[in-house]
């Protein structure tokens, strides 16, 4: 049981209650659930004479105020610009396969898996610097996770509805121009890169779209709802891989690494220099928020000059890998030689009660709300920083939604300022290795939309310990009012930091 936390973060209130800080039982994840079936009804919610229109605008926006960005981002230097000059999704919606329902781990919610699958007459027109380039034969399939979570004994009886994809979707897609493409140097690459990212970090778990339906004068936790706990932490590691075939030496030695995938996390491990390489003093921390999220491993050979090629690819469900129980777990490698294959090395760290002691924990950054002079039609975010050290060496970052107040709510008048209120409700779950908790700083920024920027200074994490264990840190109580951090005479935010311990499992 050796593996745990580094020190006792402050804990200003709980995000949940005491049964949340169980560890999980895989064997109990599913207390029932009922046999797969087709819902045409949700066909036809979701096709031409339901929401598809609506869909359609959606996706417009996203790739416009979002893929576009990112792709121009990912280009070396800002040589060219990229820009979407039609977007055309076809006349037909998703269409919904099988669906299965289960009760929660908890036993207080129910969840729909939903498969589905997008195909249709897709036309976009991109310009890429002065070259015109075309997108077609666009196709998706995924799974959808539904969620009914918190059931309360009077109206509404569901605290709330979620939504999110279980794991990041396979997209396919032909780009059009492909000799033109091909004077543009690793542009197919950015655009895929960048459509798989933005897609993960707004839908894949555990990002989800969630709704309140409860209150919470009725027990209801509304960050929970959109922000779950996580169920436990998979430490990954790639132990070995071989069997490549022959054809990726070539006349040069291969330069192989791996990407590991679990929900909307990514990591790359190093380049190694031989046909069966090995990693045996690298692996990652990855937060599991569902036992049927896919770990995807691919494989790469590095080039310089040209794209680096895909080798083969492996999945397998993280409930699968547990069943096992074997530390180590051996997975054939796709779309590669008949013998290619990798070893995952696999330890589970469960989330538990008690006084952290040495190793990795979860840290929960709680972002409630802010109070603010804010602009007419203004909206706001909040800009999370994780230092490695007191300088400049960013660890990690997240980022709230962009919010304006709520319409219907009067501000408050300051100094001649219209003070208002901002209400995230958002939960980040972090990783945090022992060097990190004893040495890193965390920083919040306040960005709005007409570019004003205020900086907080959160403190050293050790310090922010202390605080906790001299007794500053307040009560340790589900829904008390989170700490107040004020930036200057009419700025607070309303932050509450707490450190999860993690044990690693006997199993």
């Amino acid at each position: 049981m050796g593996d745990a936390c580094a020190v006792n973060l402050l804990q200003i209130h709980r995000l949940d209650d005491q049964r949340s800080n169980t560890s999980v039982d895989v064997g109990t994840v599913h207390p029932w659930c009922g046999k797969p079936e087709r819902a045409e009804w949700l066909n036809t919610m979701l096709g031409p004479k339901g929401v598809w229109p609506k869909m359609q605008d959606l996706a417009r926006h996203i790739i416009i105020d979002k893929i576009a960005p990112q792709i121009n981002d990912q280009i070396p230097g800002h040589v060219l610009s990229v820009k979407f000059e039609k977007i055309d999704l076809g006349s037909r919606g998703p269409e919904i396969g099988e669906m299965s329902m289960c009760q929660n781990a908890d036993k207080n919610g129910l969840k729909m898996r939903v498969g589905f699958s997008f195909g249709s007459g897709v036309d976009m027109k991109i310009k890429a610097g002065y070259v015109p380039l075309g997108l077609r034969d666009l196709t998706v399939t995924g799974t959808a996770l539904l969620r009914l979570d918190e059931f309360i004994p009077e109206v509404p009886l569901v605290g709330g509805v979620s939504a999110a994809l279980v794991d990041p979707p396979t997209i396919t897609y032909s780009l059009t121009g492909v000799a033109k493409v091909a004077n543009l140097p690793g542009l197919s690459g950015i655009i895929k890169s960048s459509i798989d990212k933005v897609v993960a970090s707004m839908f894949v778990l555990p990002n989800r779209y969630a709704v309140a339906l409860g209150t919470k004068e009725q027990g209801v936790n509304i960050a929970r709802l959109r922000h779950p706990r996580p169920m436990m932490i998979l430490r990954l590691s790639v132990e070995h891989a071989g069997e490549f075939p022959k054809t990726m030496l070539g006349l040069r030695t291969p330069k192989p690494y791996a990407v590991v995938k679990l929900g909307d996390s990514t990591w790359q491990t190093s380049t190694a220099h031989e046909q069966n390489p090995a990693w045996p003093k690298e692996s990652y921390d990855f937060l599991v928020f569902d036992m049927q999220q896919q770990i995807q491993v691919s494989f790469y050979d590095k080039h310089r000059l040209q794209s680096d090629e895909l080798v083969g690819s492996a999945s397998i469900e993280a409930d699968q890998v547990l069943e096992q129980n074997t530390g180590s777990i051996k997975l054939k490698l796709q779309g590669s030689a008949s013998k290619s294959f990798v070893s995952l090395g696999v330890k589970q760290l469960n989330l538990v009660p008690g006084r952290p002691r040495v190793g990795s924990c979860v840290l929960a950054i709680d972002v409630d709300k802010v109070v603010m002079p804010l602009g007419p039609n203004t909206s706001v975010k909040a800009i999370l920083n994780i230092y490695k050290d007191d300088g400049n060496n960013l660890y990690t970052t997240r980022e709230t939604q962009q919010l304006a107040p709520k319409t219907g709510v009067a501000p408050q008048t300051q100094h001649g300022s219209n003070i208002h209120e901002v209400n995230f409700d958002e939960i980040f779950y972090i990783v945090l290795p022992p060097d990190i908790i004893q040495n890193g700083a965390i920083t919040l920024e306040l960005s709005t939309s007409d570019r004003v920027k205020s900086q907080i200074r959160l403190g050293q994490i050790s310090k922010v310990a202390a605080a906790s264990e001299t007794g500053k840190g307040g009560e340790d109580v589900r829904f008390a009012t989170p700490r107040a951090v004020a930036v200057s005479s009419n700025i607070k935010t309303f932050v509450s930091l707490t450190l999860i311990n993690t044990e690693l499992s006997a199993k």
